[in-house]
C-alpha cells in the first residue's frame, strides 16, 4: 500500500494530511495543523513558517519520500484561454506560445505551465477549439518554495495547486455527481478560492485575497487593537443574530442597544456583513466567464471562514440555492476522533486533496513539477520495494543455497558409502595383485573428495589391468554383452524376404533380451508359419539356440491366426586359451 502525505502552507497555518492507498480506496490516518505566530503586520516570519511546517510534519508523522505540495493559487497567474484547436497533442504542443501574450510583467521562460482542459468551444463552421484553465507559476517562486520544504527534508513528488486540489477533493467525495453544476467555495484566513463546475468539470477558479482573518482584523481597528474583545464579538454576533444581515431600522437600533457586549457584536455583524458582501461580489464575477449551460444547483463551503450559519445563510440568499457543507471526509475513510475529523473537514481539503494525488486519485491532473523542477530522485520513489525485492532475493538465494549445500553433503554421504564398498570389493584383489605379481601398481592414498576418490580408484584399476594385459599377458577378458538389436535386426530380414512369399503377415509385437525373443505374427494361413520358422533357423543359427513356433490360435479379429515364435539365445563364449589364473611371464 501507498502512504502519503499532502501539505498545504497557508498565511496562517500549516496543514499537513497523511493518506494511505489501498485496495479498498484511499484512508486518512492523521491531520495535522500548526498556526505560525504572526507578526504586528499580520505576516507570518519565515522562520516562523519554517519552524510550523517542521513540526506539523512531526506530528503527521507521515512519509516524507512521498509528499504532494500544494501551492496557493494567489501566487499564480491563472488565465482562462481559448486554443484554435481540439487536439490534445496540438494543444499542450502550442500552450506555451498561446499563452505568452497573456503574460505582461515576465517572459514565458520565466514560469512553469500547466493546464485543464475546461470544455470545447465552436469557433466556425466546422472548427472547435479548447477552451483551458492555464495555471502559471513564476519559477522564481516555485524555486524559493521547494527550497524551503527542502529545509525539512521534503522533496515532494508532485506540485499541485490548492484550487486543483479542492476540486480533487470535491470530484472525489461524491459532491459533484450528485451536483454537478455547482460552486465550491473555500473561505480561508486571508484569501477565498472560487470553483466553477459545470457538468462535473472545472470551469473556472479564483484566489480572491479576502479572507475571514481580514473581518477580524477591521473588527479589531474597530476596538482599537483589542483582539480578545473582537473575537468575542464575533462569536457573539454568530450566536444573537445574523451576521449576514443588517439591523431592520439601521444604525438607529445600535444606539437604542443598551448592552456594551450588544453594541460590539452589532459591529460584528456589520463588519461581518461588509466581508461576506465583498466576497460574494466577487465570486459572482466567477460565474459569467464559466460558460453557458444549466445554472448551478447547490454551494458547497469549506474553510475556517465558512463555519457560521449566518455565512450559509447570505450566500443561499444571494445565489437562491442550498448551500451544504463540502464533504472532505467523503473523499476518504477514516478512524479520527470526532475532534479531529471536524478539524480536518473544515480545515483539511487542500492538504488531502494532495496527498490523494500522489496516491494516484488526480480529477484535476495539475503537477508544477516539470522542466528544471521535475522530480529526479526516482530512487526514493522506489527505494522501499527495492529493498524489500532485495531482501526477498537475500533469503532465495540464502535458502537455495542451504538446500544445494544439504544436496551436497548428501551427495558426500552417499559417494562414501559407494567408496566403502568399492574398497571392500578392490581391496582383498589389489593385495593379491600387489603381493603375487610383480612390478605391481601401488593404489594410491584416498582423495578427501569424493569425485577425486572415484577417479583414483578408476585410475588404478585400468592401470592394473593395463599391466596385467599388455606387460604380463594375464588379463583375461569379459565376454561382451549380446544386443538385442542382433535378433531383432535377424527377423527383420527374415520377414522381408517372405513378404512376397505370404499373401498376408502383420507383425504385433517383438520382445527380445540378451538371451531370447518373442514374436507375434499374424497370419491369413496358420500353415505358413513353417515357412517363417524355417527363415529364421537358416538366417542366423549362430544366433538363435533354438526357434519354436507355439501353436497357432485365432486372432483377436476372429479372422486371421496368432502365431508366437520363441528363440533361445546362443551364448557367447570365451576365447579359447583364456583363464582366470595367472601364468608366468614368457621369458
Amino acid at each position: 500500500m501507498t502512504r502519503a502525505i499532502g501539505i498545504d502552507i497557508g498565511s496562517r497555518a500549516c496543514k499537513v494530511a497523511v493518506v494511505d492507498g489501498g485496495p479498498k480506496g484511499a484512508r486518512l490516518l492523521r491531520f495535522a495543523e500548526v498556526e505560525y505566530p504572526l507578526a504586528t503586520s499580520g505576516a507570518a516570519a519565515p522562520e516562523s513558517v519554517l519552524e510550523g511546517i517542521r513540526k506539523a510534519l512531526h506530528d503527521a508523522r507521515g512519509p516524507k519520500h512521498s509528499a504532494g505540495f500544494a501551492m496557493p493559487a494567489e501566487q499564480l497567474i491563472v488565465r482562462e484561454l481559448t486554443v484554435p484547436f481540439a487536439d490534445e497533442d496540438r494543444v499542450r504542443a502550442t500552450l506555451r506560445f498561446e499563452f505568452e501574450p497573456h503574460l505582461h510583467n515576465c517572459a514565458i521562460e520565466d514560469v512553469v505551465i500547466d493546464a485543464i482542459t475546461t470544455g470545447t468551444v465552436t469557433l466556425g463552421p466546422g472548427k472547435q477549439g479548447t477552451r483551458l484553465l492555464v495555471l502559471a507559476a513564476m519559477k522564481d517562486t516555485l524555486r524559493a518554495r521547494l527550497d524551503q520544504l527542502k529545509q525539512v527534508g521534503i522533496d515532494p513528488l508532485h506540485v499541485d495547486v490548492d484550487v486543483a486540489s479542492l476540486f480533487n477533493v470535491a470530484a472525489q467525495s461524491g459532491a459533484l455527481a450528485k451536483h454537478p453544476n455547482c460552486l465550491v467555495i473555500d473561505i480561508g484566513a486571508k484569501t477565498t478560492k472560487a470553483l466553477a463546475i459545470r457538468d462535473g468539470k472545472l470551469r473556472v477558479a479564483r484566489s480572491i485575497r479576502l479572507g475571514s482573518k481580514g473581518a477580524q482584523n477591521a473588527l479589531e481597528r474597530q476596538f482599537q487593537g483589542d483582539s480578545a474583545a473582537a473575537k468575542r464579538a464575533l462569536e457573539d454576533a454568530s450566536g444573537a443574530g445574523s451576521l449576514s444581515q443588517m439591523p431592520a431600522d439601521g444604525p438607529a437600533t445600535v444606539e437604542i442597544v443598551s448592552s456594551v457586549r450588544e453594541i460590539e457584536a452589532a459591529v460584528a455583524r456589520a463588519v461581518s456583513d461588509d466581508f461576506l458582501g465583498r466576497v460574494l461580489r466577487e465570486t459572482s464575477r466567477t460565474l459569467p466567464s464559466s460558460g453557458s449551460g444549466d445554472g448551478i444547483t447547490c454551494v458547497f463551503l469549506t474553510g475556517g471562514g465558512a463555519r457560521h450559519a449566518h455565512a450559509r445563510e447570505r450566500i443561499a440568499d444571494h445565489f437562491g440555492v442550498p448551500v451544504e457543507d463540502l464533504d472532505v471526509l467523503g473523499a476518504v475513510a477514516h478512524a479520527l476522533s470526532p475532534s479531529e475529523a471536524e478539524q480536518a473537514a473544515s480545515m483539511g481539503a487542500v492538504a488531502i486533496g494532495a496527498a490523494l494525488k500522489v496516491v494516484g486519485v488526480d480529477h484535476a491532473g495539475v503537477d508544477l513539477r516539470k522542466e528544471e523542477f521535475r522530480f529526479s530522485r526516482t530512487f526514493d520513489r522506489v527505494k522501499v520495494a527495492v529493498a524489500a525485492a532485495a531482501t526477498l532475493l537475500f533469503f532465495g538465494v540464502f535458502l537455495y543455497g542451504l538446500k544445494s549445500w544439504l544436496e551436497w553433503k548428501q551427495v558426500q554421504r552417499e559417494g562414501k558409502a559407494v567408496l566403502a564398498a568399492m574398497d571392500d570389493a578392490i581391496g582383498p584383489v589389489a593385495e593379491k595383485y600387489t603381493t603375487k605379481v610383480p612390478g605391481a601398481h601401488r593404489q594410491p592414498e584416498s582423495a578427501a573428495d569424493v569425485k577425486t576418490a572415484f577417479t583414483q580408484r578408476r585410475d588404478y584399476l585400468k592401470k592394473a589391468r593395463s599391466h596385467l594385459q599388455d606387460e604380463l599377458g594375464l588379463a583375461t577378458s569379459v565376454p561382451p554383452i549380446r544386443s538385442s538389436l542382433e535378433p531383432w535386426n535377424a527377423v527383420a530380414a527374415a520377414l522381408k524376404e517372405l513378404r512376397g512369399k505370404i499373401e498376408y503377415i502383420l507383425v504385433k509385437s517383438e520382445k527380445y533380451d540378451q538371451r531370447q525373443g518373442d514374436v507375434v505374427v499374424w497370419l491369413n494361413d496358420q500353415a505358413e508359419g513353417d515357412k517363417i520358422l524355417a527363415e529364421l533357423v537358416k538366417r542366423k543359427p549362430d544366433l538363435f539356440r533354438d526357434v519354436q513356433m507355439r501353436a497357432p490360435k485365432l486372432a483377436e479379429d476372429k479372422v486371421h491366426y496368432e502365431l508366437t515364435f520363441h528363440m533361445e539365445m546362443q551364448e557367447i563364449e570365451r576365447e579359447s586359451g583364456e583363464d582366470d589364473a595367472p601364468k608366468e611371464p614368457a621369458k
